[in-house]
């Protein structure tokens, strides 16, 4: 059994009633139909009550969260996150939801697969080519056409704010860690486990980013 975290972003509210307002919280995960789900808990300052000192009833339905109560913002400190236990995927290619072209989709969905069979064996260059294909693919959706190279697309996306300068300076790694299949680059250092790590923790993260927003 694998958990993963969810931050919950850009809650919408529903129920409006005249006197007390809004009673369902909905939060959208666009990527969770894509997990195979044993089990699944709310985690953080999540209370959407007016007295604030509760748990809140919740549901899942789809790729939604929807939380029971009168929500007061007062109440809220944007730390709110979905914790979920799961089997493993289901289908990788909803895990990029926003895509609009199916076979891209379907092959960013091989790609991610390929990247955690490799993550999970250790096997830390073909890690680093999978992970990168995705990257590359994501940052490739959100780019002008004219960035036609994975560096350029780099670049353009830190421009864009698409990504940090911390996350630019990773990507330029995954970018040079891919070159590394090729037998000249043998001078080079090897992929590290360290590094293989802190792609895995950005890959993820990007992979769950709320595209759409």
């Amino acid at each position: 059994m694998k958990t993963t975290v969810f931050q919950l972003v850009n809650p919408t509210f529903e129920k409006e009633l005249e006197v007390f307002g809004p009673q369902e919280t909905v939060f959208r995960i666009p990527t969770l139909p894509a997990y195979s789900i044993i089990d699944y808990s709310l985690d953080g300052d999540y209370s959407p009550y007016e007295s604030g000192n509760y748990r809140a009833v919740f549901s899942l339905e789809g790729d939604s969260i929807r939380i029971q109560g009168v929500q007061n913002k007062l109440f809220r400190s944007g730390k709110d996150r979905f914790v979920i236990h799961y089997a493993g995927i289901r289908d990788y290619s909803l895990l990029f939801p926003h895509i609009n072209e199916s076979s891209c989709r379907v092959r960013l969905g091989q790609y991610a697969e390929e990247a955690d069979m490799s993550f999970e064996s250790g096997a830390w260059l073909s890690f680093m080519m999978m992970a990168g294909a995705v990257i590359e693919g994501l940052l490739d959706n959100c780019t002008p056409a004219s960035a036609d190279s994975f560096n350029k697309m780099i670049i353009k996306a830190r421009q864009l704010e698409i990504l940090s300068e911390e996350d630019e300076t990773l990507c330029h790694k995954v970018k040079e860690a891919r070159n590394l299949i090729h037998a000249s680059k043998h001078p080079k250092e090897y992929v590290t486990r360290a590094l293989a790590m802190d792609t895995y923790v950005f890959y993820d993260a990007l992979i769950k980013r709320h595209w759409d927003h």
